[in-house]
C-alpha cells in the first residue's frame, strides 16, 4: 500500500522555476541522494525508526507507524529492500515537484526504477514524500 506519485500539484510557472532552481543546487542534489541512500540502508538493516523518520510528515501520517511502513516496503517494494546494486539516475522537476530516480538491480539481474518524490522538511532537510518502484527490464 503506497501513495502514488502525484504530479499534478504545483503547476504554476513560479513553482516550476523554483524546482528548476533546486535542480541547479549541487548541495541539494547530494542531500537528496543521501536521504534516499539512508532509507535503503535502513530498510536493508531493518531499522524501521530511521527509515520512517526520513519520510515527510504527510507520508508518515499515511503509513501510520514505522513498523507498518517497513512491512509495506518489504511486501510491495522488495526491489528497493533487496537490490544488489543501485545507481542514481535523473533528478527531474515534474510539475514543480522534484523526483529522484534510482536504478535498482536485483541479484537475478532484474532491473527496476524507484521514483522518489522529494520534499523539503524542517530546517531545509530533504524528506521522502512518496516513492514508487517500477519493474524495468532484465539485463541478462
Amino acid at each position: 500500500m503506497f501513495r502514488s506519485l502525484v504530479f499534478t500539484a504545483l503547476t504554476t510557472p513560479d513553482a516550476l522555476s523554483a524546482a528548476n532552481d533546486e535542480l541547479a543546487n549541487a548541495a541539494d542534489r547530494a542531500a537528496i541522494m543521501m536521504t534516499i541512500r539512508r532509507l535503503t540502508d535502513a530498510l536493508r538493516r531493518g531499522n524501521a525508526p530511521l527509515a520512517y523518520g526520513l519520510l515527510s510528515d504527510e507520508f508518515r501520517d499515511e503509513m501510520g507507524s514505522a513498523k507498518r511502513f517497513v512491512a509495506s516496503m518489504r511486501q510491495g517494494s522488495r526491489a528497493l529492500c533487496e537490490a544488489r546494486f543501485s545507481e542514481f539516475d535523473a533528478l527531474s522537476a515534474v510539475n514543480g515537484l522534484l523526483v529522484q530516480e534510482l536504478i535498482l538491480t536485483g541479484i537475478d539481474g532484474t532491473e527496476s526504477t524507484g521514483y522518489f518524490l522529494m520534499e523539503r522538511g524542517y530546517g531545509s532537510e530533504w524528506k521522502i514524500g512518496s516513492c514508487i518502484i517500477e519493474a524495468s527490464k532484465s539485463i541478462h
